[in-house]
């Protein structure tokens, strides 16, 4: 633990400044066979388009390294070796250490990790991750040298202990990014506690606990993509849209498309009422950070000394030779396409030409087609700007000032100033030049100082992503009434370590569940008791429901229930605070009571409003209902639609388009409603098939190869459901079963009309008396999300909670409390022209609400199911917020009469043909009228024979009486 004696010293050199040169000298990653030939990648996600306009970049600059001399090639990186080495000579007593077996160690550590980087095989963007964090083990140690008094012990013992780690993202569209930070505490305290019980060394957290860990976590992201999108082209496109963005009104940032704003006016007069956002602050320290920006004439010839060069690099490559002009052809989106591309073709070509009166501009004249550059610069417009939207998006989430986009061969620098949205590039940087290393832990290490200094003037912001594990949970003897106030929803709750922890038991459970099969599940573990001691204890946290209720979607050793964690967010102003409606409470509200009104969205609005401020809309996102539809046994006949649980009795206006099936036969005859926006095309391969025609509701059978057909997704369902039966409702119904269900929606003495093949209501003894007048239909509604209920990293979709506003009313209603399922529409870019896996489960859930609205509209099992919508980009499948899910091993605790409604709602769900898959607490809902409701279908299946004869004969249901506790 001493320092080496002067003898060693002298004998024994220190580490020179040429031997962290050679040392970190990275290979070159080498494409295999099979790499993708891929050049997209995803656009924005509907959380991108909704971060607020405050906090979105507006303009670009490039930046070179605050050390390095103007004059210099700023894409050289050996400026960064000779900085790193005067910073580590500020602390002698370390520099002194590097010496003898520490020495010696280290290069052997170094040049093993080098090794398994050049033995990596790379198809896709897995292998430039896998490349990333191993290059982030050397930056570890080499940060850690500039940042921390390290002892001999310690440093000898690299590997023994972490004080930085690499993260994954926990955003359920971005699992390739990395977030590079501090590790979590107990990680650290337990290597400690190891390295301290086989004598290594002390432990590290002591140089790390004065440190605010809510600002430490998260220091630095890598946005990681494919080696096909490291292609210099590429660079040079967001180098010429950096240029613009200085110039041109060009808006970067691809916001929410708000269509038809003016048939949503109550949706946009509460929206207008949300909370402002208050911009985060930059450091206050005089220390410099990363890169910096030049006055504008030197900064006019930076910019073109870096496109000069980069352009080199193209031609010395024959780049353009080589350059696939069919790529686009292969990509879900072609870049050479779209509103940004036609705006920008014209001010980049005008801004070719004038390059080339520039100086340094000698090679473009080696480019003897003009034309053709262009053309090349405009196949990457469209990407590089998606790229540029990822990289910022993960800056604002997690509240960062750097971010490197990397396909490890090449890469950049983001830096972001937070106050004025800008941001500054650096230049293309390659990891075969020496330094490249060194430069990357100088980074690191400036990010560690900046939020260091950030955490000492502000407070951090969430990361809306990042959910929480619910394992500590309240005594379930403990009744709602007896409870405080949700610690959840409060802005200051703190989770604890344990909240994280995986649940293994119960996903055991999900997998023989899933299955239907008759298998003894598993014997889940009993809450125990948590007591709390000290003044930061923590309460715990109830659960939270499913999809349909106040959180979670089911499995529960994947999904991740949120709430208000850490310290507050950046301030906001509420200029409705009065206005509950569009607040996150979960207090009892009556529920307004309309008689004649029929709810049948076709199109909904969607913004956020959250707590948080990252995702607060400027602007509302159009989802169009996906339809369902039956199909008959012989092609070309025309499918018959089963959407909802109401009627119509004067359908839409429509026109019929001849739309192709997906099997290349015939084209079917399909209803098209006027005011679909014309094109407009959905990204699913086909629609749902016919219930009878699936074994199950989550397999690969959900899609029907006959009748399968592409349509439109904002094609509206005909009204051929059957009207609902008139009469009373169970005394157990919610008021919004009042509201939902409402009346008929034809006019006395009329024919019900229905052409699902289901049987319409029996027409009342009396129809002058009995029969209401025509119904009021609304056919749109805003829907604001307020706060984030539960995600699932298994099914990658996010569960949130918020309003639902009725459109097209000359008199005031409530707003209904819903909740919403949201998942990507498509397959990431490696993997294209497929509906995703979450898309694919989610439509599968949908299937089994739309079934149940069908056959036993009165049914009142499930929260009431108002459809399944798209944007082309993502899915919503909307229901209304049922209530809280019963907490875990709570079934035993309910009285005999709850039990046997239960139950008796688990055999006519069965009776439907219906196996849930999953019947267990986090599937069930208790709402405020004290009525149970089944939720999560997305592994049930459909034509379910039920055998059960009131003891046994089906194991779904017996494993749902032992549950409860029942005597068959």
């Amino acid at each position: 633990m001493s320092a080496p004696s002067g003898a060693e010293s002298t004998t024994t050199p220190v580490m020179t400044a040429a031997e962290f040169e050679s040392w970190t000298l990275a290979p070159t990653l080498i494409p295999s066979a099979d790499h993708t030939n891929s050049t997209s990648t995803r656009p924005p996600s509907l959380y991108d388009k909704h971060i607020p306009k405050a906090l979105q970049p507006k303009i670009i600059y490039l930046g070179k390294p605050h050390y390095q001399p103007y004059s210099s090639d700023i894409s050289d990186p050996g400026f960064a070796i000779d900085h790193y080495y005067s910073q580590l000579c500020k602390r002698p007593d370390a520099l002194k250490l590097l010496t003898g077996t520490v020495r010696d160690k280290l290069q052997t550590r170094w040049n093993t990790i080098l090794e398994l980087i050049g033995d990596l095989s790379v198809q896709n963007e897995e292998g430039v991750v896998s490349a990333e964090r191993h290059v982030a083990a050397i930056v570890y140690n080499l940060t850690s040298l500039l940042l921390f008094d390290l002892s001999k012990d310690q440093l000898e013992n690299f590997g023994a202990w972490k004080a930085l780690a690499t993260h994954s993202s926990n955003e359920t569209e971005a699992k390739a990014d990395l977030l590079l930070g501090l590790h979590e505490k107990d990680a650290i305290l337990k290597r400690d506690s190891i390295n301290s019980a086989l004598s290594r060394c002390e432990g590290i957290w002591p140089l790390l606990q004065h440190l605010d860990l809510d600002f430490m976590h998260y220091l630095k992201a890598i946005e990681c993509k494919n080696l096909k999108l490291g292609d210099p082209m590429g660079y040079l496109a967001l180098l010429l849209l950096s240029c613009l963005s200085q110039t041109e009104t060009l808006d970067l940032w691809l916001n929410a498309e708000c269509l038809g704003c003016g048939e949503f006016r109550e949706s946009h007069k509460v929206q207008l009422g949300s909370a402002t956002v208050q911009l985060p602050s930059n450091s206050n320290s005089n220390r410099d950070y990363g890169l910096t920006t030049l006055p504008l004439s030197s900064h006019a010839d930076m910019v073109n000394r870096e496109i000069a060069r980069v352009l080199g690099l193209l031609f010395a490559d024959r780049h353009l030779d080589d350059f696939d002009p069919d790529a686009t052809k292969k990509r879900r989106n072609p870049t050479n396409t779209g509103q940004f591309y036609d705006r920008v073709r014209n001010p980049m070509l005008d801004l070719l030409r004038s390059l080339q009166s520039q100086p340094r501009m000698e090679v473009l004249d080696q480019f003897h087609d003009k034309s053709e550059l262009l053309n090349d610069i405009m196949r990457w417009v469209n990407t590089m700007r998606n790229i540029f939207i990822q990289a910022c998006a993960q800056l604002i989430r997690h509240n960062l000032t750097f971010c490197t986009v990397s396909s490890y061969n090449n890469s950049y620098l983001f830096q972001r100033d937070r106050e004025t949205g800008d941001i500054t590039m650096s230049s293309l940087q390659s990891s075969s030049k020496a330094g490249h290393i060194i430069q990357r832990a100088i980074w690191l290490s400036e990010s560690f100082h900046d939020s260091k200094d950030r955490s000492e003037i502000d407070d951090q912001w969430d990361d809306l992503y990042r959910g929480v594990k619910s394992n500590q949970l309240p005594d379930p003897s403990v009744s709602s009434s007896q409870e405080g106030d949700d610690p959840e929803l409060d802005p200051h709750y703190q989770p604890t370590e344990s909240d994280l922890d995986d649940d293994d038991d119960e996903a055991i459970e999900d997998e023989v569940n899933a299955h239907g099969q008759k298998v003894r599940r598993s014997k889940r573990k009993r809450s125990k008791k948590v007591t709390n001691t000290g003044t930061n204890a923590n309460p715990p946290r109830p659960p939270r429901g499913g999809a349909g209720g106040a959180g979670g979607s089911g499995r529960a050793g994947n999904t991740q229930t949120r709430g208000n964690t850490g310290k507050r967010n950046a301030s906001t102003t509420n200029k409705n605070s009065a206005d509950s409606s569009s607040s996150g409470s979960r207090a009892k509200r009556p529920r307004q009571k309309v008689a004649g009104l029929e709810i049948v969205l076709q199109q909904i609005h969607l913004a956020f409003n959250c707590t948080s401020p990252l995702l607060q809309s400027s602007a509302f996102s159009c989802f169009y209902r996906v339809p369902f539809m039956t199909t008959a046994s012989t092609p070309g006949t025309r499918p018959v639609y089963f959407p909802i649980p109401f009627s119509m009795t004067t359908p839409p206006r429509r026109t019929m388009a001849a739309i192709a099936s997906q099997s290349g036969g015939e084209s079917h005859s399909l209803p098209v409603y006027e005011g679909t926006p014309p094109g407009r095309r959905s990204s699913v391969a086909s629609i749902a098939s016919d219930p009878s025609t699936v074994s199950s509701a989550s397999g690969t059978s959900l899609w029907s190869s006959g009748g399968s057909i592409a349509s439109s997704s904002h094609t509206a369902p005909p009204s051929s459901s059957p009207s609902s039966p008139s009469g009373s409702h169970s005394g157990k119904s919610s008021a919004a079963s009042i509201l939902m269900r409402g009346t008929h929606m034809r006019e006395p003495g009329s024919e019900s009309g229905s052409t699902t093949g289901v049987a319409a209501a029996p027409a009342p003894a009396d129809p002058a008396q009995n029969l209401p007048p025509k119904a009021i239909v609304v056919d749109r509604g805003g829907t604001i999300l307020d706060i984030q209920l539960a995600e699932s990293e298994e099914m990658n979709w996010i569960i949130w909670g918020g309003n639902l506003i009725l459109e097209g009313l000359d008199f005031a209603v409530e707003h209904i409390r819903i909740v919403i399922k949201l998942a990507d529409w498509e397959r990431d870019s490696e993997k294209e022209g497929n509906i995703s896996e979450a898309g694919t489960a989610l439509l599968a859930e949908a299937k089994i609400y739309e079934y149940l609205a069908k056959v036993a509209p009165d049914f009142d099992i499930t929260p009431h199911y108002y459809g399944v919508f798209n944007d082309s980009g993502s899915i919503a499948l909307v229901l209304e917020d049922g209530g809280e899910r019963l907490r875990r091993n709570s079934l035993e605790t309910l009285d005999d009469s709850e039990k046997h409604e239960l139950f008796e709602k688990a055999q006519q769900l069965h009776r439907l043909g219906i196996l849930h898959g999953d019947l267990t607490e986090r599937n069930i809902l208790m709402g405020e009228d004290k009525n149970f409701r089944l939720i999560d279908f997305h592994v049930s299946q459909l034509d379910h024979k039920c055998s059960w004869n009131g003891s046994n004969g089906c194991g779904e249901l017996e494993q749902f009486a032992e549950d409860l506790g029942m005597k068959l």
